[in-house]
């Protein structure tokens, strides 16, 4: 289901960058390069947490591993929350 999510993005994000490349960059393209640049500064720290849109993180992404960052596997799993009765 995370993985339609994404694609489905993804598919959003292109068409985007297809029709209207100034509004992608603004809304997307911009915004990447500045979270990514925000998080590079704490690359002192121990350890980062970084919560974003998904249609965000393949670009701040690249632009991290542009930086020298390495990808890192992820240990949680991704659930849905219900209600408890």
């Amino acid at each position: 289901e995370t993985m339609k999510q994404k694609q489905t993005v993804v598919q959003l994000m292109n068409r985007l960058r297809a029709l209207a490349p100034e509004v992608y960059t603004a809304m997307v393209g911009e915004r990447d390069e500045y979270m990514a640049n925000g998080i590079n500064q704490l690359s002192t720290m121990k350890r980062t947490v970084a919560v974003m849109g998904l249609a965000h993180v393949d670009g701040v992404e690249r632009y991290l591993q542009d930086a020298g960052w390495t990808a890192v596997p992820t240990q949680c799993k991704i659930q849905k929350l219900g209600r408890i009765s």
